[in-house]
């Protein structure tokens, strides 16, 4: 027997705001993971939907539950937090450093993470749009470089 006053909580709490910033995060983050796991990246699919859906929910959370400068510091500790994580993926080898864009695009998804779970819905679609753009210039790099030799 299902309890009626659990089902009548879920519904009476129930905030189809927070709903779409999820779906926007897995939507987005996910796009951009995809981005990465068809490029042969360690930092695929499932991490950069991770990474921009817990800083969505932590941002949404925060925004719900608590008041003052909450917000400002829970997004700091996103930042701090996901520096870690990117830390992880750098990888010095010889002279030679590897895996900066990997660290680069988790920071800058747990950013569009952020802004999805403040609410800005078009500064999101729009840093996702650029995000994606930039990550698909490498050959276009390769290019730059091999015509004059020096690098960018």
């Amino acid at each position: 027997m299902i309890n009626m006053d659990f089902v009548g909580t879920l519904v009476n709490q129930f905030n189809p705001e927070a709903l779409i910033r999820i779906l926007m995060a897995v939507i987005l983050g996910g796009l951009i993971g995809y981005e990465r796991e068809k490029s042969g990246h360690p930092a695929g699919l499932r991490t950069h939907l991770l990474v921009c859906l817990t800083s969505t929910i932590l941002m949404t959370a925060t925004q719900q539950f608590f008041l003052g400068d909450s917000i400002a510091r829970m997004g700091a500790a996103i930042v701090t937090g996901v520096g870690f994580l990117g830390a992880g993926a750098i990888i010095g080898y010889q002279k030679e450093v590897f895996g900066l864009t990997t660290a680069a695009g988790i920071w800058s998804i747990s950013g569009l993470g952020i802004i999805i779970g403040m609410g800005a819905y078009f500064e999101a679609i729009a840093a996702a749009i650029v995000f994606l753009i930039v990550l698909r210039l490498k050959p276009v790099e390769k290019k730059m470089i091999k015509k004059d030799g020096a690098p960018i």
